[in-house]
């Protein structure tokens, strides 16, 4: 009688473990998409006025455009700038990196290709960003649905991806990151020096921290 019902407590324990093991447990809809973070390309624009430069620069009026609109939109680090004059304006390309670059900016050399050219006298600043959209931990596409035990959560890990899209400097970095150069010994030992010195090495220049790129 005994041997009896230890065999029966062995078969329900073995056939409990065959359930939970069972991937049929484990199948329900709309919880198996991996939470991650969604990286988007936008582009900003705007029209400035290149119509006459005054002393071989940009005139005041023009500045100011340009200014606000990089201040409006809060353009920082790893936004791209860019300029299309719709024309070979070499003269307002410089008067315009020459001014970007004294605001810790940079200019690339080619614009995209935006579909509306420029209009006479007129130049389009084109600034590129990428932006990202952390996923949503608190998903509720599982809700009221069963989810056995023995099914990993639908949020796992979904934390982790909410931190680095926080964290992350330039979301480009996450579709493609930058190539690492070389170490170099006596570079790294200048850059401490320098910082703890609290002024930049000899033949370099203290980077803005508003710096494009």
């Amino acid at each position: 009688m005994i041997n009896k019902q230890i065999k029966t407590i062995i078969l329900g324990l073995t056939l409990a473990s065959v359930s939970a093991c069972s991937p049929v447990s484990g199948m329900y809809s709309g919880g198996e998409v991996q939470k991650r973070n969604i990286v988007q390309h936008v582009r900003l624009s705007e029209t400035v006025d290149i119509a006459q430069l005054e002393n071989f620069g940009l005139s005041g009026e023009t500045k100011y455009q340009i200014n606000n609109f990089l201040t409006i939109n809060r353009v920082g680090y790893g936004d791209s700038i860019s300029l299309d004059v719709g024309e070979n304006r070499t003269d307002v390309h410089n008067a315009v990196r020459k001014h970007l670059l004294s605001l810790g900016y940079k200019l690339e050399d080619r614009a995209p290709i935006t579909g509306a050219a420029p209009k006479a006298g007129q130049g389009i600043l084109i600034v590129d960003r990428f932006v990202v959209t952390p996923p949503n931990c608190h998903s509720t596409t599982t809700m009221g649905q069963i989810i056995p035990l023995t099914v990993t959560s639908p949020s796992f890990g979904c934390s982790q991806q909410v931190n680095l899209g926080l964290m992350v400097a330039n979301p480009q970095d996450l579709i493609e990151p930058q190539e690492t150069s070389r170490a170099n010994a006596e570079v790294s030992t200048a850059a401490v020096n320098a910082y703890r010195l609290g002024k930049p090495p000899k033949g370099t220049q203290m980077s803005s921290p508003l710096s494009a790129r």
